[in-house]
This record gives C-alpha cells, structure tokens and sequence, in this order.
C-alpha cells in the first residue's frame, strides 16, 4: 500500500470548490527525482528547491576536486534527493500556502484518491468553500475554513 498527504490550495474561487487542485503528495522514494532531477523539479514547478539543487551540485563539485571523490559523493547526493524529493514538495506546496488536510492509502494514486474522496464526501463533506462572486474581495485573502461533522443527527 502506498501512502498520500493530501493538500488543498490556498482558497480560491473555483466552480467545483477547488477538489480538482487537491494535492496528492506521495510518501517515500521518488524514482523520477532519482534518474531525472531538474527535470523533476521542473515539471513540478518547486524552482526554489532547483535552485538549491543547482547551488549544491555546484558546491559538490567544487568541493570535490578528484574524479574520484565526486565519482562517490555525486551518487550519494542523488540518493539523498530521491529520498527527500516528496518531502521538499511538501515544504513547497506549505510555503505557498497549501494546507494539509488527510492522508490517503492506496495501492496505486487513483485507489487512494477514490477511497480519500469517497469519505470525504460521505462524512457530508462537500466542496471546499467558494467565495461568493458578488463579494468585492472574492477569492482575495484566507477563507474560512467550514466545520465538517461527520453525523450531524436529527434536525431540531
């Protein structure tokens, strides 16, 4: 089983309440950060972690003078972003204020996305707030996050 935090955006004015910008992040080992990094990081958007990359394979190189001591930290510094690259994600997606919001389990993202989606529909959950368009400061500034209750009982 594979294991997701689940991140909604910052709140916007969306037509469906913004679940189709909710954030899947993967928990553990990154391959695609293991065999391709910049490109990774690119199609990820996270340009301050690329930068950061850039700087320290700089420094990594510079510090590293011999073909022989680069041959064996280069592969050592690779294993370390594949190991961190979800985890540099998530610190992105909170910098740009994203909020964690659940953890999903499946064995695949499509599995867990269903299961995550299904309960969180079915404990009368519905879309995240929308502000209201006739509202001059709409989609402009936090929203309130609404109370979720799982068995709201009986009408009184």
């Amino acid at each position: 089983m594979t294991i997701y935090t689940v991140h909604e955006p910052p709140g916007q004015a969306a037509p469906d309440g913004g679940l189709t910008r909710i954030a899947f992040v993967k928990e553990g080992f990154c391959w695609p950060a293991l065999f391709f990094p910049p490109i990774w990081l690119i199609f990820r958007r996270l340009w301050t972690v690329l930068l950061l990359y850039i700087l320290l394979g700089v420094l990594i190189g510079v510090a590293s003078r011999s073909a022989l001591s680069i041959g064996a930290v280069a592969p050592l510094f690779a294993l370390w972003f594949a190991l961190e690259a979800n985890q540099l994600r998530r610190w992105t997606l909170d910098r740009a204020g994203w909020r964690f919001i659940g953890i999903a389990v499946g064995r695949d993202r499509i599995e867990a996305e269903e299961q995550f989606f299904r309960q969180f529909l079915s404990a009368g959950r519905q879309a995240m707030p929308v502000a209201s368009s006739s509202s001059p400061s709409a989609g402009v500034g936090p929203q309130p996050r609404p109370t979720f209750v799982a068995n709201p009982g009986p009408a009184a």
